[in-house]
């Protein structure tokens, strides 16, 4: 029953740091996925052995409270995040059939649980992700989106906070055509976003040595290159070495920060020759982008179309 980790260190997909919003009075509140911000989940990855982080912050809370108790139970038409009056504590209380419901942890030192006083928002607080999920009687398989219900209840004649976390644990399918254009030191990389649900919120890339065109470079100190979270279909990969030959393979993510399957690699070699934007830059382009361009970007483009034609014979 007791599965808590105070300020316990989270396990989603992506390994930055979640924060979780200051709770009203009332409610309780989940640490934020990394690219939604107002939403909370349970993923595949803390489902798997991860936990949620929360706060809570008690409403009409007596001094007199000598321990807290936080439940977990399904979102139902009686019982929501939004319900008033002391927590279920059993299967189908109050009548609610489809109800189900337990104790995820108790907790009897106050002073750890609530250090600036029992009227003040908590700790954050980790909380086993599956056990959660398992005390809702839903399944981290599950093939849609559910709701579950946190409700913290105050003993000793205390008050309660509720707040909703959505269990999602499906991917998005993988991106396709992956291709990887050369660049000085980079790969120029587009791809198709998968089609179905959930929808891609964002990409991550990877380029992961292969092989190489010189001798002069040591593969030993060449790892894998990852972008940043990327949210359209195309991306400029930078941090690569030029005349190394790169496996490349696109991720898509869920709001909830679920990973899809890897594209199939591509493969790619970053060559300064082939660069025609950093030759450009260098001969004096100014433009940043558009349709429309002056005399000194014209300019710029012949120049760079010059510079690559040098550099090229040159090879």
């Amino acid at each position: 029953m007791r599965r808590l980790l105070l300020l316990a260190l989270l396990a989603p997909v992506v390994t930055l740091p979640q924060t979780v919003p200051d709770p009203t009075p009332g409610s309780v509140s989940f640490a934020n996925e990394l690219h939604s911000a107002n939403d909370s989940f349970i993923n595949a990855a803390e489902c798997a052995g991860g936990t949620v982080l929360v706060q809570w912050d008690i409403e009409n809370t007596a001094t007199t409270i000598t321990s807290f108790t936080v439940y977990a139970h399904n979102r139902t038409s009686a019982h929501t995040e939004q319900s008033t009056g002391a927590c279920p504590t059993v299967d189908q209380d109050g009548g609610d059939t489809a109800l189900r419901v337990g104790p995820i942890a108790t907790f009897d030192d106050v002073a750890v649980s609530n250090p600036n006083g029992v009227t003040e928002p908590s700790a954050e607080i980790g909380l086993d992700a599956a056990f959660i999920v398992s005390v809702a009687g839903k399944s981290c398989g599950a093939t849609a989106d559910e709701d579950i219900v946190l409700c913290v209840q105050a003993n000793n004649n205390g008050g309660t906070a509720r707040g909703k976390v959505v269990l999602s644990t499906r991917a998005p399918g993988k991106p396709t055509a992956v291709t990887a254009g050369s660049g000085s030191g980079a790969l120029n990389v587009e791809w198709t976003a998968p089609s179905g649900s959930p929808q891609a919120e964002y990409y991550v890339i990877e380029a992961a040595f292969d092989s190489t065109t010189t001798q002069a470079i040591d593969p030993s100190l060449l790892g894998t290159v990852t972008s940043g979270a990327v949210t359209a279909t195309s991306h400029r990969l930078t941090g690569l070495v030029n005349s190394v030959i790169y496996r490349v393979r696109v991720y898509a993510f869920s709001t909830a920060d679920n990973r899809s399957v890897g594209s199939d690699d591509t493969r790619g070699m970053p060559e300064l020759a082939n660069d025609f934007w950093t030759a450009y830059k260098a001969a004096g382009g100014q433009e940043e982008g558009g349709c429309g361009f002056g005399s000194a970007g014209a300019i710029g483009i012949v120049l760079a179309a010059a510079a690559l034609a040098v550099l090229r014979r040159r090879s």
